[in-house]
């Protein structure tokens, strides 16, 4: 995979009270969707469908630690706050399916 281009303000909040996803998300900014190893995409996908830290370390093998561990590097290279913006912006890259594909 690329870079994908993908909306941000710089220097603000991601999502502030009265955004929408969609309008936090608007000015430009790269994620280099290479960086993106196949193991955090499906750390990606579990987060998406709605399984907490526990749940997907018991789905991956690890403790629901090592999973916050995993997941703040995540947020890191996405340069996101939440999972909420971690898969909103996976998603508008190509890393996931949009909402109802999967």
């Amino acid at each position: 995979m690329t870079a994908a281009t993908l909306p941000a303000r710089p220097g603000a909040p991601l999502l502030l009270r009265g955004d929408t996803l969609a309008q936090a998300l608007r000015p430009e900014r790269r994620v280099d969707t290479a960086r993106v190893s196949p193991r955090q995409v499906r750390l990606l996908e579990l987060l998406a469908d709605g399984l907490s830290s526990a749940a997907i370390g018991v789905e991956l093998g690890e403790s629901a630690y090592a999973v916050d561990s995993e997941l703040r590097r995540l947020y890191r290279l996405l340069e996101v706050h939440s999972r909420r913006e971690a898969v909103a912006v996976a998603r508008a890259c190509g890393l996931l399916p949009s909402g109802g594909d999967r």
